[in-house]
């Protein structure tokens, strides 16, 4: 007997997947994937994650029994999504900035190399036009 003398509660409810468990076994039939498939769906059934239940959504352990919790979940669930999606763009973000900021320092610093390349190019060639120019010189008259 139940509490205060109430009938026990069943475990299982009689819906329509147990009663045609019911009725294939009572006329004698061999008992088909509605039975074979009973344990599982008993697991689902005790399953505290999102399992659809006759009377509510089992939700983490609890049952979400009207309209409104489960908007509410809804609701939740929509703004981790989009917090997710947020923290993505801001992570994709922080790239291009990392990545902008190597171009910019790799351009300076590649930069800053060709220009002493140029300088040595260009002293060299200042070297070369005052050796040239020295040749150059229109000879002196002798006295």
């Amino acid at each position: 007997m139940g509490e205060f003398g109430a009938p026990p509660v069943p475990r299982w409810r009689d819906d329509a997947r147990t009663m045609a468990y019911r009725s294939r076994f009572a006329a004698g039939r061999k008992p088909g994937p509605v039975a074979s498939r009973r344990s599982t769906r008993k697991a689902m059934w005790e399953s505290p994650l999102c399992s659809v239940a006759e009377s509510g959504v089992w939700v983490a352990g609890g049952m979400v029994d009207s309209g409104e919790d489960l908007l509410v979940l809804v609701l939740v669930l929509v703004l981790l999504v989009l917090l997710l999606l947020l923290l993505l763009l801001l992570l994709l973000l922080l790239l291009l900035l990392l990545l902008l900021l190597l171009l910019l320092t790799g351009a300076w610093y590649f930069g800053g190399l060709l220009s002493a390349w140029r300088r040595s190019v260009n002293a060299q060639a200042m070297y070369c036009n005052a050796a040239v120019l020295q040749f150059k010189q229109p000879p002196q008259m002798v006295q």
